[in-house]
């Protein structure tokens, strides 16, 4: 498939990969449950990224999901973006860290960057992936938050599409993680597969 598509392998700089398969996941009632329930079965690790996580009641259903799976021995990272979740707050972190979590920001190494460099505040990850046992991966436009499940009054219903991935993509997207990871915080994840 990588020949028929020779343009978009050189940019995604990931071969395309046959064997998968895909459930569509149209809104974020149905992404946050297909996430929670793959999150409940990891048996190895999670790798969890998103530009957006609020501290609210999803926000907080994803951080008991993640701390239980912890406490059963299955190794977590969580990878947020400093901007898109300036309103968490440090406790959230906190907890998901004392819980044996490895938590990071984005740009946690590169704050200079941030701030002196050509991009400043543009600077950031968008990604919203998360990937389990190397072998299962979620990814596309929710973000962590209520008005993502349309119960925001302001913003009212939120329409945006996420995947739910099994098979040899599932794999690309821990590569993209761990290449963030180690962006991050400047250390390579050791392992990547179940």
């Amino acid at each position: 498939a990588t020949a028929a598509w020779p343009v978009l392998s050189r940019v995604a700089q990931l071969p395309f990969h046959a064997g998968n398969s895909v459930d569509l996941l149209i809104d974020g009632e149905e992404t946050f449950a297909s996430i929670l329930d793959g999150i409940d079965r990891a048996q190895k690790f999670i790798l969890f990224q998103f530009f957006i996580v609020h501290d609210d009641n999803i926000g907080r259903k994803v951080a008991n999901a993640l701390i239980d799976r912890a406490k059963a021995g299955v190794e977590v990272f969580f990878l947020y973006d400093e901007i898109g979740s300036k309103s968490l707050p440090k406790s959230y972190l906190t907890r998901l860290s004392n819980a044996g979590i490895k938590v990071s920001g984005f740009n946690k190494r590169h704050k200079i960057l941030r701030m002196t460099g050509p991009m400043r505040l543009n600077y950031r990850n968008h990604r919203k992936i998360v990937v389990v046992d190397g072998e299962r991966a979620w990814v596309g436009g929710h973000n962590v938050g209520d008005e993502y499940l349309g119960r925001h009054p302001s913003f009212g219903h939120w329409r945006d599409t996420h995947v739910h991935v099994e098979g040899p993509s599932a794999f690309a997207c821990a590569l993209v993680f761990a290449e963030d990871w180690h962006w991050a915080t400047g250390q390579p994840l050791a392992r990547l597969s179940a």
